[in-house]
């Protein structure tokens, strides 16, 4: 199998290399030995990983890797960025892969905790609550009594790294359990209660 990849290399390598290097760059020296040539087989076969791989990702993971790059100037602005409650909707859709959904709740949390996104902050207000409170009230609670056991694990989850005093306050909350459907509705009520004082 090394064989034929190897060829193609070769044959890709010349093509590649002059698209990659400017028209007035002097030409790189041929390698000096075949030890040389294969570590430039390897640099070029790292980097055509590098690129397939950044182009099998979907649309919607390179949305939660543009919100992560974000600095504190850009998550200031609403408009025409990547927000917080995208970042839920791919949490809670059944139809990506586990890894996708956990970085966008990570992202979710760090952008709130870490990174300060303003839409999440425990500081400023929306009306009489503060806006991480307006936010899980308006696109989290719904989702622990999602038809699908992971977003509600998720969203359980992402609740009380939110909000970790609960753990101790209320055991309606802690009741909650992803798998048993008796515990959704009342810790969905008690998690509204609890979010309307904050």
């Amino acid at each position: 199998m090394r064989k034929p990849i190897v060829v193609l290399l070769l044959l890709v390598l010349p093509c590649l290399f002059a698209a990659a290097v400017p028209v007035e760059a002097k030409e790189a020296p041929p390698p000096k030995s075949l030890s040389e040539l294969g570590e430039h087989l390897n640099e070029l076969a790292q980097r055509i990983q590098k690129l397939i791989e950044e182009a099998s990702k979907d649309a919607d993971e390179l949305k939660i890797e543009e919100y992560e790059n974000y600095s504190s100037k850009q998550l200031k602005k609403t408009r025409g960025r990547v927000r917080a409650q995208d970042l839920v909707k791919f949490m809670v859709d059944k139809t990506k892969n586990f890894e996708v959904r956990q970085r966008a709740q990570k992202a979710i949390h760090q952008g709130g905790a870490i990174r300060n996104d303003p839409e999440l902050s425990t500081d400023e207000k929306a009306g009489s609550r503060t806006r991480r409170s307006a936010f899980c009230k308006s696109h989290l609670l719904g989702h622990l009594q999602n038809e699908d056991r992971l977003s509600r694990a998720l969203t359980q989850e992402l609740l009380l790294l939110y909000w970790p005093v609960s753990r101790n306050r209320n055991p309606v909350i802690l009741a909650y359990n992803a798998d048993r459907e008796d515990t959704w509705k009342n810790a969905k009520r008690a998690w509204g209660k609890y979010l309307g004082k904050k």
